[in-house]
């Protein structure tokens, strides 16, 4: 019987739904823990484990770094069961919606693609060696831009500067 299983020299009863959290309790028999489990789901009800899983939600509302305000939960999870808060983006000051653990672990930072390349495309060298020549590639806005081959690193330098400035993404 499902929320019945053997532990050790014992039988345990497990019922557990949204509504009223974990029971269990242990019997010296197996009849005993049936017909246990039995009474609660005439009590309570036949749980649905694919509708009613029981997860524990952590409260967030306390934290806040430079990126982000977690304002509360908003009650719901995403595909692979993370918990999405409401958030406050301090960059623009817009609330959005993410997952707990992207704001925490700074996986998103609250900043426009734009914002982030600043940092990120000045300090990169791109060298294809199949052509045996530079190459500037840059990514804006989560696309990656080929700019042209170039015989030495230094042109490739000069131009990556001049085309950052003409961008204002320095």
């Amino acid at each position: 019987m499902k929320g019945v299983n053997k532990f050790r020299n014992h039988w345990r009863a497990r019922y557990q739904s949204k509504d009223i959290g974990v029971i269990e309790k242990v019997f010296k028999t197996k009849e005993e823990a049936e017909n246990q489990r039995e009474i609660w789901e005439k009590t309570f009800g036949v749980p649905n484990p694919h509708k009613e899983r029981v997860t524990l939600r952590k409260d967030y509302s306390d934290f806040e770094d430079e990126d982000f305000k977690i304002i509360g939960d908003t009650g719901e999870s995403d595909g692979a069961g993370r918990q999405k808060v409401l958030a406050l983006n301090k960059h623009n000051g817009h609330y959005e919606v993410h997952t707990a653990i992207s704001i925490i672990s700074k996986t998103i930072t609250g900043k426009s693609n734009t914002e982030s390349a600043k940092n990120k495309v000045k300090k990169r060298k791109y060298y294809t060696k199949n052509k045996d020549k530079y190459a500037f590639k840059i990514n804006i806005n989560g696309y990656q831009h080929y700019k042209g081959n170039f015989q030495t690193e230094q042109e490739v330098i000069e131009y990556r500067d001049k085309f950052l400035k003409e961008h204002d993404l320095i």
